[in-house]
């Protein structure tokens, strides 16, 4: 109505990607008589974002070697051929010139004096490699990975179920068998009440598969429901595109993926189009993207069945079970060990007096625990500034039973764990 009444006064210019002409014209086909005149913007071709990459580096004072230009072009040509007809063009050229400009920063970093001086003003191949940011080596992430994974309390299920993956892709790595080709699909759903540790696991997978070689490049990228579904005919597709081009090469972790089950009424088609654009582009990146899917067990299992293809995606099924009194308490004491404090026997007895308050049914587990433990420590902290002079080292490492005095009344925790679950 607005550009009717107003168009002999202002000139309206509507900008869109060439995807969305069709959804948008289905949606108000007026459209096309409002907007006569109509110009189509080709994709740039590869040379000419490689000579805008080129432009941009030259204009921060820097130099790109000659060998680095192949590296170059066969990076844009691989980044444009996965983002097929949504290439971002002029912004992907910025993104490869910022990228590159912040991992020869990590390298010059981590160049031994020892091996010579590197130049600061050269870009090299290496930094136009997604791997030159992280600055440990695979083996030193899977290290890093397993040890993490085996200090994790609890969970004997899932680590049996990690190690074994983990072990099928070694073995194939050290047969020569490629980690992640065509067969091969490591997407999963984690299945779980709220704080059984999924989300602390999703991130060692992440260092697992980097560690291993069948990630490229290992980023964990978070995503909710908020983060898929658009307002709007089209944004769900484009929000869920975006998400996915920014873990490429890592894993897309779906917390609460449930909440993505279509529900009759408003809002359905747009949780169909996130599920429909999942499953199109898990097959399309199959070989450089794993997604966790995370959630309560009997809502994960109705989201799977609410997509033809979306059970059979998902492999790989993780049961976490909810954390037993005694595991709570050694998560307890392991969370704060590591601030770090002294614990001694009777604030271990402390702590499972307070554990034990909580309800059988608590959905919490780490995450109640976690809770505690920073209340614990905002106590000990008051008290510390409550005494007038600098403490001791040995007071700031030793917790007293003054630092539960507000969390060990079970009416008052069970009142918290109430107030979490609902």
């Amino acid at each position: 109505n607005v550009i009717k009444e107003e168009s002999h006064h202002i000139h309206f210019v509507l900008c869109l990607r060439q995807d969305e002409v069709q959804r948008v014209l289905q949606v108000t086909p007026e459209i096309e008589t409002l907007f006569p005149l109509r110009a189509d913007f080709p994709d740039l071709e590869v040379d000419k974002i490689t000579e805008m990459v080129k432009r941009d580096i030259s204009s921060r004072g820097l130099k790109l070697q000659e060998d680095a230009l192949s590296e170059l072009s066969s990076y844009i040509e691989s980044y444009t051929a996965s983002m097929t007809s949504k290439t971002p063009n002029a912004y992907l050229a910025q993104y490869i010139s910022n990228n590159a400009v912040v991992n020869q920063a990590v390298r010059l970093s981590q160049n031994p004096l020892e091996q010579g001086p590197a130049d600061p003003k050269h870009i090299t191949p290496a930094d136009f490699s997604p791997q030159t940011i992280n600055p440990k080596t695979r083996p030193e992430v899977l290290k890093e990975a397993e040890e993490e994974l085996s200090k994790l309390i609890g969970m004997k299920k899932v680590k049996e179920i990690l190690e074994q993956l983990e072990a099928v892709q070694y073995a194939r790595k050290e047969a020569g068998i490629p980690c992640n080709d065509e067969t091969d699909t490591l997407h999963m759903v984690f299945k779980g009440h709220p704080g059984t540790g999924k989300t602390t696991v999703a991130e060692i997978v992440a260092k697992l598969l980097y560690g291993l070689g069948y990630l490229k490049t290992g980023q964990f990228i978070t995503a909710s429901r908020e983060d898929l579904i658009g307002p709007y005919v089209g944004h769900s597709e484009m929000r869920t595109n975006n998400v996915i081009k920014s873990a490429l090469g890592g894993v897309l972790f779906i917390d609460e993926a449930y909440h993505l089950a279509p529900q009759s009424g408003v809002g359905e088609s747009f949780s169909e189009a996130v599920l429909t654009t999942l499953v199109e582009k898990m097959e399309l990146h199959r070989k450089d993207l794993v997604v966790i899917l995370a959630g309560y067990p009997k809502q994960m299992d109705h989201l799977l069945n609410t997509n033809p293809g979306l059970k059979s995606r998902f492999p790989h099924h993780l049961m976490f079970d909810t954390f037993s009194k005694s595991e709570l308490n050694d998560i307890a004491y392991s969370m704060l060990s590591g601030v770090p404090y002294t614990i001694s026997d009777s604030i271990k007895e402390k702590i499972t007096n307070v554990t034990s308050c909580l309800p059988s049914a608590n959905t919490e587990g780490a995450r109640g625990i976690r809770n505690l433990v920073q209340q614990v420590t905002l106590n000990h902290s008051k008290r510390m500034k409550k005494l007038g002079r600098k403490p001791t080292v040995e007071e700031l490492k030793t917790l007293s039973h003054e630092d539960f005095a507000n969390i060990d009344n079970q009416e008052k925790v069970n009142s918290e764990v109430r107030r979490h679950v609902l």
